[in-house]
């Protein structure tokens, strides 16, 4: 099994969604939202994980703690040394 970022659940998700991704081997992890004109909304994890199926939760709120607006979000999945990322859409519908 590779590395793979999957879709989040629920989608059109409010007020929160669960974002999975899995690991081939341990390595430094980043998660992070962004807005379809690329600006930051959150940092979900950034660290170091386990080979192995991960679930982390997003609750619509940016780095401030302020819910973001509705609309659609990119999410992305960055690991290891490698600039390798993989980046999925999610909707946020109030």
């Amino acid at each position: 099994g590779g590395t793979a970022l999957h879709q989040n659940y629920p989608n059109p998700f409010n007020p929160a969604t669960a974002i999975t991704y899995t690991l081939a081997a341990e390595t430094t992890v980043k998660v992070s939202v962004h807005d379809t004109a690329g600006r930051l909304v959150a940092v979900l994890t950034d660290g170091t994980a386990p080979a192995g199926t991960h679930t982390i939760h997003w609750n619509g709120t940016n780095g401030a703690g302020r819910p973001a607006s509705s609309g659609v979000y990119i999410y992305t999945l960055a690991t290891g040394d490698s600039k390798e990322v993989e980046s999925r859409k999610m909707i946020l519908l109030k």
